[in-house]
C-alpha cells in the first residue's frame, strides 16, 4: 500500500469516526453536553460541520467540492427535521450554524482555486488534459474527407416512409 493510499485510508477512517460521533451526539440524550466543554450550541454545530466538511473534502478528492457542500448541508437539514421526532428541538438557526461550518471549510479551497487561476496553473493543466483526451483523426471511426471530394458527402439513402 502506497503512502498516499495509507493517508487516504486514515482520512476516511477519521471521517467515519467523526460521523458516528456526531450522529451519537445529535440523536442521543446528550442535550447540553457542549456546555461542559465551554461551547455554545451554535459553536458546537459550526465545529462539527466544519470537521465533517473538511474531512469529506479530503476523503473524496475526486468528488466536486460543491457536491460535498450540498451533501453536508442536506445532512444538516435532515438532522434538524428528525430531531423534533426524537425529543430534541430542531431549529433553522442550528442549520445555519451547520452551513457556516461547511462554508468555513470550503473558503480556503475557494481562495486556492482563485490563486491558481490568477497564476494560470489551472488553465494549463485543463488545456493539456483536453488535448490529450481529444481523439486523433487517424483514430476516428468516420473517414475524413479527401481533397477530391471537397468535403461533400453523398446523401444517406434509406427506406422512404411515404
Amino acid at each position: 500500500m502506497s503512502r498516499a493510499a495509507k493517508i487516504t485510508f486514515l482520512i476516511r477512517a477519521s471521517l467515519l469516526v467523526l460521523t458516528a460521533t456526531v450522529a451519537i451526539l445529535v440523536f442521543g440524550p446528550f442535550s447540553g453536553a457542549e456546555e461542559r466543554f465551554g461551547l455554545t450550541d451554535k459553536e458546537s454545530h459550526i465545529l462539527a460541520f466544519y470537521g465533517l466538511a473538511a474531512l469529506s473534502l479530503l476523503a473524496m478528492p475526486r468528488m466536486r467540492k460543491w457536491d460535498v457542500v450540498l451533501i453536508c448541508l442536506a445532512i444538516g437539514g435532515i438532522i434538524e427535521v428528525i430531531q423534533p421526532f426524537i425529543g430534541r428541538s430542531g431549529s433553522i438557526m442550528d442549520w445555519l450554524a451547520d452551513a457556516t461550518g461547511v462554508f468555513l471549510a470550503v473558503v480556503p479551497m475557494m481562495f486556492e482555486a482563485v490563486r491558481r487561476s490568477l497564476r494560470g496553473e489551472g488553465r494549463e493543466r485543463t488545456r493539456m488534459r483536453r488535448r490529450s483526451d481529444m481523439p486523433r483523426p487517424e483514430d476516428a471511426a468516420v473517414p475524413t474527407p479527401s481533397a477530391g471530394t471537397r468535403g461533400l458527402r453523398e446523401p444517406v439513402r434509406g427506406p422512404r416512409s411515404w
